[in-house]
């Protein structure tokens, strides 16, 4: 077993944490006072905004296939196919009737949660102190990039994957 210096492992295996305050700044082309302001608007451009994962919402379609295929629809629509086929028309359209009434209620919900979510997320206009140019200043989390220094207190959230460099 070869046993590497912290800083050689780490550039070979990506674990970039276990590397020194200085490298990870070299590594990221920025300073601990922040980039500047063009080199920060330029890597927003080439990389984008700072916005985190959300999942796709899926269409009426998707939404609709999704829940037939749900094994306690699966088993009244068969149901419905025996009444159809037995010729007991009542039971079929009652079973029809409730199947529909399902679907609809479980799709409505689901839009309506989907909606709930994306409204909290624009209401939640989270804001962070970054270093720029040496100098602090207030800016969207949609606006971090990669080397930005941030200034974070008691109680904040971290709005970007990031290292402490300093408590």
């Amino acid at each position: 077993m070869t046993v590497e210096p912290a800083g050689a492992a780490a550039s070979a295996e990506g674990e970039f944490w276990r590397e020194g305050r200085n490298v990870l700044l070299q590594r990221l082309e920025a300073s601990s006072d922040g980039l500047s302001d063009a080199e920060a608007a330029e890597r927003l451009r080439r990389y984008g905004p700072n916005l985190a994962v959300t999942s796709l919402r899926r269409g009426l379609p998707f939404k609709i296939a999704k829940r037939l295929v749900e094994p306690l629809i699966a088993i009244l629509l068969i149901a419905a196919l025996i009444s159809g086929a037995t010729g007991d028309w009542q039971s079929l359209i009652i079973i029809v009737l409730i199947v529909l009434a399902s679907i609809a209620l479980d799709v409505f919900q689901e839009t309506q949660a989907e909606n709930a979510v994306d409204a909290l997320r624009r209401a939640v206009a989270v804001q962070v102190t970054a270093l720029r140019s040496g100098r602090r200043v207030e800016i969207p989390v949609r606006d971090v990039v990669a080397g930005d220094v941030l200034a974070l207190h008691a109680g904040d959230l971290v709005p970007a994957d990031a290292l402490i460099l300093e408590s």
